[in-house]
């Protein structure tokens, strides 16, 4: 984790989700000696450049008292952009004197290219915010654009082919199942008239 006295705060860069921006989750606590809960003020802007930028989204969150860093969800006022678009997501403490608010880190990369900033500084190369971003829902959408990129892609003919099959397989199927079973049951429990 990165522990932050009031006022202090950390940036990190991250890319714009293919849906609309809709909610965050950030790993945080604030750790109090007298176990007061704290707070963090969150930003999301743009043109990142440490902690400077256009502030597209804001708000505050509550972080529990405690020790190690929680999950807390936070909900976006909806903000579409360009898929892929670079943005900044960046969190400052709000606590008393002597508290410090906790942010989850994790070590590796799993923000390619995403630079962490802490009071302005850049540093890290090789650790990032815990943070998951969250896009809208928007299912007809999503199922819309799978079917294109599957269409557009080199393997939509042999996907296709393979959707045909299975669709006519089932169509073909479930009558001649149902019909082989109403076929089974008019014999069963009666003795063929020619054994009789």
């Amino acid at each position: 984790w990165v522990s932050l006295a009031n006022g202090e705060s950390v940036a990190q860069e991250f890319r714009m989700p293919g849906a609309p921006l809709a909610g965050l989750s950030v790993a945080l606590v604030n750790r109090d000696p007298e176990g007061r809960p704290g707070a963090a003020v969150w930003r999301v802007m743009d043109s990142p450049t440490g902690s400077s930028g256009d502030v597209l989204r804001q708000g505050r969150a509550e972080a529990p008292a405690g020790n190690l860093p929680v999950w807390v969800d936070i909900d976006v006022p909806l903000l579409p952009g360009v898929e892929g678009e670079r943005l900044l997501l960046q969190v400052a403490a709000m606590n008393k004197l002597g508290a410090a608010l906790r942010i989850g880190m994790v070590k590796g990369d799993r923000f390619k290219h995403g630079r962490l900033w802490v009071n302005g500084e850049l540093t890290w190369p090789d650790q990032d915010l815990e943070f998951v971003v969250h896009g809208a829902r928007e299912p007809t959408r999503s199922k819309l654009g799978s079917l294109w990129h599957l269409f557009n892609s080199d393997w939509r003919w042999v996907a296709l082919g393979a959707q045909a099959f299975v669709a006519l397989t089932l169509v073909t199927l479930i009558p001649v199942l149902l019909i082989s079973a109403a076929w089974r049951r008019s014999n069963v429990g009666g003795i063929p008239s020619r054994l009789r």
